[in-house]
């Protein structure tokens, strides 16, 4: 009998979806399977890969693969096995079809199939998600693709074909630098600009099951409130699946965090013009030494800018007045996705508590 393990990482239950229809179908016709969600606590397969075939499956975050999902798997090796490739998004896919594939080879794998769906936009945290009656439709598509991605691979272990699609280079190049960005910076700021309103109960729910666990439940003001890191990916299941709705993006934590960046930005450029005039180097060096040194400043302002700013917001939030602005939102009017049997199988978790 074959034997599949499939390695996924689920935001709002998409990519859950589609796993559980793979290994529906994989197990329908004869194959042993075996699925683990990728997420911090989980025990994940290291080592030399033991079995016919390796399904690596997530969401699409930022045109590529989750931070998350390279990190957890650093330490797995292929040693040849077959590997395949199935994504969810919202949008397109981009480049992270190409992305996870060369991240697989380099680990040693054959890849023999990549393939994927679209599934109910949730990147709540900014835009308002895929209504119901639309995420319905949209996720039962979903898993048909997947059913039929299923059946090529069984296709390919019988026959040995490979079916894995080509990504134009310049979708490359373009995904590869979003998902760049959004790496080093990007999941940082989305991050951080997350605050529970006055509807937080301190049922901690969303501390227990954030797949990066990104959140804890600190004190604030005399109550329990989330307070986010820096771990954070950006797969909003927690604004999606907070029992209370009252996860939001803080317009008033957004422009503290840009005038401080701004604030970063002009002190770098003033710092690194005062040190490049005090060297004399050629232009065809110091231009470009300017430009790799005021990227890496950058970077490494912006994130430290997210970890030491973090406490002090969280401080400020527990006074009365900020308690009750930071809930004035858009995304309070938004309303909240995530699959259906994803969602309760989560619920059930849920214990409210003061």
């Amino acid at each position: 009998m074959p034997a599949a393990t499939i390695l996924y990482m689920t935001g709002t239950g998409n990519t859950w979806s589609a796993v559980s229809a793979i290994a529906q179908r994989l197990s329908a016709r004869g194959w042993a399977v075996e699925s683990i969600e990728i997420r911090k606590g989980v025990k994940i397969p290291t080592g030399d890969f033991e079995g016919d075939l390796l399904i690596l499956s997530f969401p699409v975050l930022a045109f590529g693969m989750p931070s998350l999902v390279r990190s957890v798997l650093r330490g797995l090796r292929g040693k040849g096995y077959d590997a395949a490739v199935f994504a969810t998004w919202g949008g397109a896919a981009t480049s992270s079809l190409w992305q996870a594939a060369g991240f697989l080879r380099r680990k040693g794998f054959r890849v023999v199939a990549t393939g994927g769906a679209a599934y109910p936009f949730n990147w709540t945290q900014m835009l308002a998600p895929t209504d119901d009656a639309t995420s319905r439709s949209m996720t039962k598509d979903g898993d048909a693709e997947a059913r039929r991605f299923a059946d090529a691979l069984v296709r390919s272990a019988e026959t040995g074909t490979v079916s894995v699609r080509k990504t134009p280079a310049a979708i490359i190049l373009l995904g590869e630098t979003v998902w760049w960005l959004y790496a080093v910076i990007g999941r940082f700021a989305l991050g951080a600009v997350f605050a529970a309103d006055e509807r937080c109960t301190a049922c901690g729910a969303c501390a227990r099951d954030c797949p990066a666990q990104a959140i804890v439940m600190a004190s604030r003001g005399g109550n329990r409130r989330p307070r986010w890191r820096t771990r954070c990916q950006g797969c909003n299941r927690c604004i999606n699946m907070c029992p209370a709705a009252a996860i939001q993006s803080s317009p008033l934590r957004a422009v503290v965090h840009l005038t401080v960046n701004v604030a970063l930005l002009i002190l770098s450029v003033i710092g690194l013009n005062r040190l490049s005039a005090s060297v004399a180097f050629p232009a065809y060096v110091s231009i470009p030494a300017w430009i790799v040194a005021f990227i890496m400043t950058v970077i490494y302002l912006s994130r430290l800018q997210f970890v030491a700013l973090e406490p002090v917001l969280f401080a400020l939030e527990g006074l009365p007045r900020l308690r009750r602005r930071i809930g004035k939102s858009w995304t309070a009017a938004f309303g909240r996705n995530s699959s259906a049997g994803f969602a309760s199988r989560a619920d059930k978790k849920f214990t409210p508590r003061r």
